[in-house]
């Protein structure tokens, strides 16, 4: 029997992002789950990162101190079916983490380098940092809708293991970190499990952006942007906070005096 009932146009988004499963072992003797989030491919010239927020990895406060993160990804290019489980330890054999997380720690993003746990025909299309948006230049507005892929409360389509999208509205204004904080609102439908997803542009035909006189013109054909990073529920109104994209470039490359490595 066909997993589909005709042919079916999969966006490459779709294997920008994967369902995340935290995991504890302890003294146990196999590995036991304890919770669900979403993580998204980031490459930087040759290296590939996986992405997602930091309390994924670690929340001190709520005692929450996973030892591995299990992802899975598509190894063909001809069918959604064939997939592999990858087990991405957190922490090497001296105890010492193996993320990467901004100098500030109040930013709820992390990324981890997994170039030596992926194989030849795996299936991932990361973001770049052309897919950033160029700073002081697209000019958004309260209401713009994006895109926000992910698996909210881990569900999927499990049978091709395609993440869900859903649709929301910057809900304060873009640009403006919201107070104080390098996020902005996003208002949206989303769930426990979102945290980590990819916060997007889709491609459109035209968009409003500001010259280097200052001028707003119109640009045609862009790239579908990444906008931010979901880090979960804001408040009481349903609203989500989304940290700035640009973060990502900060954790992967920072600069020399501000650079720290796992462990330290």
């Amino acid at each position: 029997m066909s997993s589909t009932s005709s042919p079916v146009a999969i966006d490459p988004l779709n294997y920008s992002v994967t369902l995340i499963r935290m995991q504890v072992r302890g003294e146990a003797p196999s590995q036991c789950g304890v919770g669900s989030a979403t993580g998204f491919f980031f490459q930087d010239s040759d290296r590939k990162y996986l992405i997602t927020n930091r309390h994924v990895v670690i929340e001190g406060e709520k005692n929450f101190y996973p030892d591995n993160l299990l992802i899975r990804i598509h190894t063909s290019r001809q069918s959604n079916l064939p997939n592999r489980d990858i087990t991405i330890p957190l922490y090497d054999d001296n105890n010492e983490k193996l993320w990467l997380e901004h100098t500030n720690q109040e930013i709820d993003v992390a990324a981890i380098h997994i170039d030596s746990f992926l194989l030849e025909n795996d299936v991932v299309y990361p973001f770049t940092s052309q897919n950033i948006p160029p700073s002081n230049t697209i000019l958004l507005g309260v209401q713009d809708n994006c895109m926000v892929i992910g698996y909210p409360l881990g569900f999927c389509d499990t049978v091709h293991n395609l993440p869900i999208t859903r649709v929301g509205a910057i809900a304060s204004p873009y640009g403006a970190f919201f107070r104080g904080q390098r996020h902005f609102l996003l208002d949206a439908t989303l769930h426990p499990g979102t945290s980590g997803s990819p916060v997007v542009l889709p491609p459109s035909r035209e968009r409003r952006i500001i010259t280097e006189r200052g001028d707003i013109v119109y640009e045609r054909r862009e790239p579908t942007y990444l906008i931010g990073i979901n880090s979960g529920e804001y408040g009481e109104l349903g609203l989500n906070a989304v940290w700035y994209s640009n973060i990502i470039q900060e954790i992967i490359s920072p600069p020399p005096q501000q650079q720290t490595q796992p462990g330290t």
